[in-house]
């Protein structure tokens, strides 16, 4: 596939178009603004539940999904849903078990919520936490990955792409608070959906090549079974770097979600434990999440919203997945840049003979070794010595390291072009009017994550820093102004963090974000899910646990990075990291509970920990069989499980 891009004038009335009802939508909602934090931060716990759902999908999915999810899809294949589908579980236990808690608490933050059952210090490290993975984890790679897109599009420099993106998406978040932010997400979900829906419908009719939709469906499954000569060759040649320990030429099934533990991003254990280790963080005390929940009007609205969220997340695979495997079954071409590179590249190219190759078809899945010389770090020095271990210049061993490199270089290469495959589709496959949709949805996506995350995190540092230590007696009007200001400056840290991502990294947005989470979550997950259910786990309990299991992560990441020879290859799968620290987490918080004195009575109330004797799982059910609860849970759950089985054993 050739790839030229031009926007219609109707490009432009749809993309813009977008944007002015939204702003519109934002000014309504916040243009009464008031000096209640409640309302500013929390849109005065006033949402519906469809608002609810809507506001917190809206706000997960980002560029980790449009940019990064649907690349790492296109090199892993179709296990990267698991974190998609399996959080339907994670939901479950939200709903059934966690929102009753959160709601009767009347907190704004979840650090808030952690000092009631804890103690101030857990409150403080998790706040600190917070502030930390929402500028490094969410808000820097979400903007970089929007610039990735203005850069691909406009040819703007990537810094100001960046700067563009961080400012145009912020705005709202400072200027209208929680309320803006969340009526704007009903919008945005609406063009989300049928905007991804429609890359994805397009993308089976080409390669159905004139034969309609189910021919295109055929022939994404068959190709992403390996039944494709340039298919067997990427799975066959790359394994090594998908599966740890595996030699290349091994099996690599791509239309699986349940993979094997030594599967480098997605292993089963990620599917059965992720909730434990990663989504009870994500889903429950992660406050750019969970700040909607909050917001809710009441607790049947709340349990809805995420019923209704649960839904969503069953059809974002289609969105922002199956495109990545639609992308690998067209075997497209990528640019190499034929100019801009230095002396030292060009002498390489020149000793070896190799400039020829920068006018070929170059396959981002088979990068020809000129492209890896122009376009990938220290890719000259990597190529040169490839090419003297295929002449035999070099020892067996040196040779051998030499090959890996060239191998790990091209698999780079590809998982980092891979980031580009949504807007690659839409510059091939989609007519006039809805490129500007889509773009709006792309778009769209970038601007509610970043408002959401950037309220929140807003929110921690005024309630948790500002507010309990620099000026406890702060009026309500005074919180709203800091919040403004903090937002102001956490929006240029989080510019600094995605120019560094643009400029020193050549990563996959989804694998460096989940990474991230691994390091992170897996403490506080154990820690709170203990608290909630073992009366007797104290703060001093949950705070040495977490310090202990951080501290382990720590060294984890010391070693996969400067020790890797040191490290099972059983934990070289970032996923079974965050396994292998949930578990110490788990075992020095158990221990220290027996050894250590039992927490105070008002730390265990029935409003902060399950009461296993009333086993009461509260109200807010619905009073209609159409409008119940546990009726649309129960088929969102179902549904979890058929994709399973389809992608696991049917296909």
């Amino acid at each position: 596939m050739e790839h030229t891009f031009e926007l219609h004038v109707l490009d432009y009335v749809s993309f813009f178009g977008y944007f002015v009802a939204l702003s519109f939508i934002g000014y309504i909602a916040g243009k009464n603004k008031s000096e209640d934090a409640a309302d500013y931060f929390l849109a005065g716990r006033s949402l519906p539940w469809y608002v609810v759902g809507s506001s917190y999908i809206a706000a997960n999915i980002s560029t980790e999904h449009f940019i990064g999810l649907i690349g790492a899809a296109v090199i892993y294949g179709i296990s990267v849903a698991t974190g998609e589908w399996s959080t339907v579980i994670a939901f479950s236990f939200l709903i059934w078990l966690y929102i009753p808690y959160l709601l009767t608490s009347k907190v704004y933050t979840a650090p808030e919520f952690l000092e009631k059952r804890f103690n101030k210090p857990m409150r403080t490290l998790f706040a600190g936490v917070t502030l930390a993975i929402n500028v490094f984890a969410f808000l820097g790679p979400v903007i970089y990955g929007g610039a990735l897109v203005l850069e691909e599009l406009f040819g703007l420099p990537i810094v100001w792409s960046i700067v563009i993106i961080a400012v145009l998406s912020g705005f709202w978040a400072i200027w209208g608070g929680l309320k803006s932010i969340a009526l704007m997400d009903v919008l945005t979900i609406l063009v989300m959906v049928g905007g991804g829906l429609t890359v994805t419908f397009l993308g089976f009719y080409y390669l159905g090549d004139g034969d309609g939709l189910i021919a295109g469906v055929k022939k994404m499954v068959e190709v992403n079974s390996g039944n494709a000569e340039f298919a067997q060759e990427f799975i066959s040649d790359n394994v090594p770097h998908i599966m740890q320990g595996s030699q290349a030429g091994d099996d690599y099934e791509r239309l699986s979600v349940l993979q094997p533990l030594n599967h480098y991003s997605n292993p089963w254990s990620h599917w059965v434990l992720s909730f434990f280790y990663i989504g009870l963080w994500y889903t429950v005390i992660n406050q750019h999440m969970i700040q909607k929940v909050l917001a809710a009007k009441d607790l049947y609205h709340a349990r809805m919203g995420m019923v209704f969220a649960s839904g969503l997340k069953l059809l974002l695979p289609f969105i922002v997945v199956v495109p990545g495997l639609i992308f690998f079954a067209m075997n497209p071409l990528i640019e190499t840049p034929k100019t801009g590179y230095g002396e030292a590249e060009a002498a390489v190219l020149a000793e070896l003979g190799i400039e020829y190759q920068l006018e070929e078809d170059n396959f981002l899945l088979d990068p020809t070794d000129a492209t890896i010389v122009v376009d990938y770090p220290n890719g000259a020095q990597i190529v040169a010595d490839a090419y003297r271990a295929r002449n035999g210049e070099l020892s067996s061993e040196e040779a051998e390291a030499a090959m890996a490199a060239l191998s790990k270089a091209r698999f780079g290469y590809s998982s980092d072009k891979a980031n580009k495959t949504y807007i690659l589709m839409i510059q091939d496959l989609v007519p006039p009017f809805m490129i500007g949709v889509l773009l709006a949805a792309l778009f769209g996506a970038i601007q509610s994550t970043v408002c959401s995350v950037l309220n929140s995190t807003s929110t921690v540092f005024t309630i948790d820093f500002y507010k309990m230590f620099l000026k406890p007696n702060a009026t309500q009007a005074d919180e709203v102004v800091v919040g403004r200001v903090a937002g102001a400056i956490i929006l240029a840290l989080s510019i600094g963090m995605a120019i560094l991502l643009a400029t020193a990294t050549k990563v996959n947005l989804f694998v460096f974000i989940q990474i991230l989470y691994i390091f992170f979550a897996p403490p506080f997950s154990a820690t709170f899910l203990m608290g909630s259910l073992w009366r007797r786990v104290s703060g001093f309990d949950a705070l040495i646990s977490t310090i202990v299991a951080l501290a382990f992560a720590s060294a984890l990441k010391v070693m996969e990075f400067y020790f890797p020879e040191n490290l099972p290859d059983l934990l070289k799968p970032f996923a079974n990291q965050g396994v292998a620290v949930w578990v110490i987490c788990m075992i020095t918080l158990a221990i220290s509970t027996v050894l250590t004195a039992p927490p105070p009575a008002k730390n265990v109330s029935d409003d902060l920990t399950f009461n296993w004797k009333k086993m009461d799982f509260g109200g807010g059910l619905g009073d209609k069989w159409y409008k119940s609860v546990t009726l649309w849970w129960a088929v969102a759950l179902g549904g979890m499980f058929f994709f399973v089985i389809l992608f696991s054993i049917v296909l």
